[in-house]
């Protein structure tokens, strides 16, 4: 019995050798490699070497590592690495370059050209950031402008060399609303020579603003702000005007009173305007000789009133409380009149055409 038992547990332990080899050594292959491998390092993962999608090392076609054929190398397609001022690798060509992306650019020039891989400061508007937001790319610069119509201030409407500058002429203003003017590099509503924004109206050459003066409605010794308002006026007609808008003083002491209009001495000077003064016009016709009274002692108020015949109760009656006085004029008692040195100032026919009496003369 001894021998039997001895002979049963030999057996046993035999069949557990063997089950264990058969495990070992198995089919050549592990079902599962995280448990099974561990207690044979002799496991072999399946297709290894054989272009299996798995493997990782060896010349395994599709594999990740060496030479591996259609995989993505670990090796650089360029030899040696890139580096320094070319540091990335164009991999079509197989050659370094600046840039294959923006990525690879930096600092000014933060813009990968792809189409000669090189950083440059624009490829777009939105590469160009601050006080020059748009792209020109024919240049790869950034730019204040493209055209005229990125220029919208006043004072800089032209784009010239991709900077907005001051106009040089009306067009370099069509961009600008309710400016399409240019005057010396700004851009304002009108000017003397081009009224057409005005509808009718004068423009201010001043302020280079329309006025509400209707063109060509404004007698002679009227006041008025730009020659253009004068009847038979006209501020660009190359020197043909019949009268212009001109600066006149009063007094003695030559005191500015007003701008008025006044017939060009050219044109023919008729009573009581004709004692001629020298004046530049309002809008800038060059000095000439005009049509006019005596500034000294009266003003273009007083002289409207004397053809007027303007009743008056003293001399601060007429002319404004400037430059008349109230005096008998022909059969007419307290009408307003002016002093004169000549009948030339004095009306042209009677009553006022005569200068009396000698020690304080007036027109009567």
């Amino acid at each position: 019995m001894i021998r039997d038992g001895l002979m049963k547990q030999l057996s046993r332990h035999f069949v557990s050798v063997l089950a264990l080899a058969a495990i070992s050594v198995g089919a050549g292959a592990c079902s599962n490699e995280a448990n099974n491998c561990a207690l044979n390092s002799n496991c072999v993962p399946p297709d290894a070497g054989n272009g299996g999608t798995s493997g990782a090392g060896g010349n395994a076609a599709g594999g990740l590592g060496g030479n591996s054929i259609g995989g993505t190398s670990a090796t650089s397609a360029c030899s040696p690495a890139c580096s320094g001022a070319k540091p990335a690798c164009n991999e079509t060509t197989q050659t370094c370059v600046e840039c294959v992306a923006d990525g690879n650019c930096s600092g000014s020039k933060p813009a990968c050209n792809t189409g000669n891989n090189t950083c440059v400061q624009c490829m777009k508007d939105g590469n160009c950031p601050g006080g020059t937001p748009l792209c020109d790319t024919s240049s790869n610069i950034c730019v204040q402008c493209k055209s005229n119509s990125d220029c919208t201030s006043t004072s800089s409407s032209l784009c010239r060399a991709g900077t907005c500058s001051p106009c040089a002429q009306d067009a370099d203003c069509s961009q600008i609303a309710g400016k399409n003017a240019c005057k010396t590099g700004t851009c304002v509503q009108c000017v003397v020579a081009n009224e057409s924004a005005c509808s009718g109206n004068s423009c201010n050459p001043t302020t280079n603003i329309c006025t509400t003066t209707p063109r060509n409605s404004v007698d002679i010794c009227h006041s008025c702000i730009a020659d253009s308002e004068c009847i038979g006026g006209n501020a660009s007609d190359g020197g043909t005007a019949a009268a212009r808008c001109v600066q006149m003083t009063f007094g003695s002491a030559s005191q500015i009173h007003g701008n008025y209009c006044l017939q060009r001495v050219s044109s023919g000077c008729t009573n009581p305007y004709k004692v001629p003064i020298s004046a530049a016009s309002l809008s800038g016709a060059p000095a000439e000789d005009y049509c006019g009274i005596n500034e000294a002692a009266t003003t273009c108020e007083a002289v409207l009133d004397l053809i007027a015949s303007k009743a008056c109760a003293a001399d601060n009656s007429c002319g404004g409380g400037a430059g008349g006085i109230c005096k008998t004029v022909g059969v007419d008692a307290n009408r307003c009149t002016i002093p004169c040195d000549s009948a030339a100032q004095c009306l042209a026919s009677a009553p006022g055409n005569l200068c009396t009496p000698p020690t304080t003369p007036y027109c009567h």
